[in-house]
């Protein structure tokens, strides 16, 4: 038999009771932020060009650029998941997800390779914070005949957001790559020479004075 004493007291088997909106407002929530974190998986490999020239990074340092965010969260998967269970699936995803958020705001203001290395290392933390209760959340909101297609909604978009990454183009990857917390460099580069855009003015301001 299970031992549920040391779970959170949310976690017992009745389905939390919601409605149709509700439960589809949390699922669409589920689903981009799986989408946000899958795209930071592969879509470092567009940005890695302007990572090296702004940031002068050699190919090591490139190379840490991308694995860093993976290893954290391939790493942290089943802590996050324990920790959902013992503090509550809502406290770590969304806990994780506002961690993921700063991690990309530090990313962005990054003046060094060492810095966005750190940062993404602490977007994967958050990342494995989001990712691990996104299912008990699903089996929690869904009765059992109707988590097989919720579930396959959830996976879509995860994949998506892989195949997302590596056929983006320079423009439409843009606003992919302010979530992905390297766009402020190029931003700021282009800022500074006038031949940016209003979009990379106002990033520009957000992410700081140049350094």
């Amino acid at each position: 038999m299970q031992d549920t004493s040391r779970l959170h007291p949310h976690h017992g088997d009745a389905k939390v009771g919601v409605d149709n909106r509700r439960r589809t407002v949390a699922l669409v929530v589920l689903c981009l932020c799986a989408f946000t974190t899958a795209v930071d998986v592969t879509i470092t490999n567009v940005a890695l060009p302007f990572v090296s020239a702004d940031l002068k990074a050699s190919t090591g340092d490139l190379q840490w650029v991308i694995d860093s965010y993976n290893i954290m969260l391939a790493g942290l998967l089943v802590l996050g998941g324990g920790l959902a269970d013992r503090i509550g699936r809502k406290t770590v995803f969304l806990g994780g997800y506002a961690l993921f958020g700063i991690a990309c705001l530090l990313a962005a203001s990054s003046s060094s390779a060492d810095q966005l290395i750190a940062a993404r290392a602490l977007m994967g933390v958050g990342a494995a914070g989001v990712v691990a209760p996104a299912l008990a959340i699903i089996a929690t909101l869904y009765e059992p005949d109707e988590r097989a297609r919720t579930i396959a909604t959830w996976a879509v978009f995860g994949a998506a957001g892989l195949a997302v990454g590596p056929v983006s183009r320079r423009d439409p990857a843009e606003p992919l790559l302010v979530g992905l917390g390297l766009l402020g460099q190029r931003a700021r580069r282009r800022h500074r020479s006038g031949a940016g855009r209003p979009f990379h003015s106002a990033v520009a301001t957000v992410s700081g004075p140049a350094r």
